[in-house]
């Protein structure tokens, strides 16, 4: 129910906070030196940046922060890029994948995190080098262009997921048969699909 220039700048506060880890510094408040690191995800009938709706700077910054996989009507299986032939819908599909995930919760997580841990405390930097090689493996398939900062902001969200998947395989948490490439891949280009600029209402009016 707000205006749009308020629903704009409500959004563009939300972004940067919320990708930032910390409070934003201002003169004479006390720091809290508090940090915090999330992911969340939500739904909605509408891209966030399509409710505000303007072509400044600032919001595409935001966007690039709050990345979007639009599905649309014209996807069969809809948010599925296909089903197993033994399931007759995508509410079928999704319903069996609750289920086991309901049955497994925090299973793989605990095994994931423990061999992070054991890495990371035989050797920290070389961590930090695998990781950053698989992101930079990602930007390679991507085709991102290295010239432009949104393009590897949002690719890097993507190629970090890409990378925490190759991990979880090598580590044996994820199946060998499981292919991250891909799958991140086709995440990155419905974003990619769905986040194509759109035209003020004039010009497209005219």
């Amino acid at each position: 129910g707000e205006s749009k220039s308020k629903r704009g700048a409500l959004f563009k506060a939300f972004a940067f906070k919320a990708a930032a880890g910390t409070h934003k510094g201002r003169l004479g408040q006390r720091q809290t030196g508090d940090t915090y690191r999330f992911s969340y995800l939500s739904s909605s009938n509408e891209r966030l940046t399509a409710l505000v709706d303007d072509d400044e700077e600032a919001t595409k910054a935001a966007a690039d922060r709050l990345l979007t996989l639009p599905i649309g009507k014209d996807r069969d299986h809809g948010a599925f890029d296909f089903l197993p032939e033994q399931y007759v819908s995508s509410s079928a599909f999704a319903a069996s994948l609750t289920k086991a995930v309901s049955k497994h919760h925090g299973t793989a997580g605990q095994a994931y995190l423990q061999a992070l841990v054991n890495e990371h405390a035989k050797s920290p930097k070389r961590l930090r080098r695998q990781i950053e090689h698989l992101m930079a493996r990602f930007r390679e398939l991507a085709g991102v262009d290295q010239n432009n900062g949104s393009a590897i902001r949002v690719a890097d969200a993507f190629g970090l997921v890409y990378a925490a998947g190759k991990l979880a395989v090598g580590y044996g948490v994820l199946p060998s048969g499981v292919d991250c490439e891909e799958a991140a891949l086709a995440c990155y280009r419905q974003h990619i699909q769905g986040a194509q600029p759109t035209q003020p209402f004039a010009e497209r009016l005219k």
